[in-house]
């Protein structure tokens, strides 16, 4: 496994000294330099930033085919106190049709997806990101998959399968499949019955630990081969409030977490809350966060308006 290791800290240098950050609105009335993905794709660089806005309406489908960085505000913002109004989330992707990935070394963190991401090259990177579908790597080898909201497996196509992944600290309703000589581990994983299938379904030379699931891990080893299974927990313990938080429309919050968080082995040893880069509620990359803004509704002519901001540092 050093090949995903080395790659999962060099993925974290895309952005280069002379990277520029291109914004993204499609707010009416907005002042953003761009109202569409597909309008700053076609203005950026190979390595730039392109940083995307909550917003009420869909980003629509996107083909990234250039090496970037998509970071957007995270999800379910409101209901953890993150910010006090407006939209939580920015959403690509509507009715059937999925974005895809196209470029190599494209990182993604912080959006929410309508249905499924397909990924077709490689050292692709998908951190703190809410998927109403699942992702599908056709081909795609050493990509980087980490501490994502699932709602779908996480899958190589058996065709084309996905080498050399590191698939970690996610939570996940129907598992992991179709990948080769790849790290699997720190997931939560809620398989329905019946749904074996997507349960490390055709998964070879695998290292697979410390993971959470509801259902056996070691069902689909006729159709798996040489995986390497260590201290992972299987048991229905939690599988109801599992299945409640995975598709629930309120999203998240905090209450619930501490309802995952009542036995502290469990939380410290497996599933997505253990490890040491644990799975962040409401997928908020790093950087400030603003948490407390106070503005004055109105000020005296010739006086200065005295504007208080609280900002905090999401980790």
């Amino acid at each position: 496994m050093k090949k995903t290791i080395v790659f999962a800290v060099a993925a974290m240098l895309t952005l280069g000294a002379n990277a520029r950050i291109l914004r993204v609105n499609n707010t009416s009335g907005s002042s953003a330099p761009y109202q569409t993905i597909e309008a700053a794709l076609e203005a950026a660089n190979e390595g730039d930033t392109i940083m995307v806005d909550a917003s009420t309406q869909t980003y629509g489908l996107v083909d990234i085919a250039k090496r970037v960085v998509v970071l957007g505000p995270g999800y379910w913002l409101a209901e953890n106190g993150i910010t006090e109004e407006g939209p939580s989330y920015a959403m690509l992707g509507s009715g059937v049709q999925n974005p895809t990935i196209t470029a190599e070394g494209v990182v993604i963190k912080g959006m929410s997806f309508y249905r499924v991401i397909t990924i077709k090259a490689p050292k692709a990177v998908i951190n703190k990101c809410l998927f109403g579908g699942g992702i599908v790597l056709e081909g795609a080898d050493n990509c980087i998959i980490h501490q994502n909201i699932v709602s779908g497996d996480i899958r190589g196509e058996q065709t084309t399968p996905a080498s050399y992944c590191q698939v970690t600290n996610n939570i996940i309703t129907d598992g992991v499949n179709g990948f080769v000589d790849s790290y699997i581990a720190y997931n939560t994983m809620h398989v329905e019955n019946g749904r074996l299938f997507f349960n490390l379904y055709t998964c070879k030379g695998c290292t697979v630990e410390h993971n959470w699931s509801t259902t056996d891990l070691k069902a689909n080893e006729t159709a798996a081969a040489n995986n390497n299974f260590s201290a992972n927990y299987v048991s229905e313990d939690y599988k109801e409030l599992l299945h409640s938080l995975l598709y629930s429309s309120d999203g998240i919050i905090d209450k619930d977490i501490a309802a995952l968080e009542i036995d502290a082995q469990l939380r410290s040893t497996y599933g997505a809350f253990a490890g040491a880069t644990p799975y962040i509620i409401s997928g908020v990359p790093a950087g400030p966060v603003i948490q407390d803004l106070i503005v004055p509704a109105s000020v005296e002519r010739g006086s200065k308006l005295q504007v208080t901001v609280k900002v905090g540092v999401q980790q």
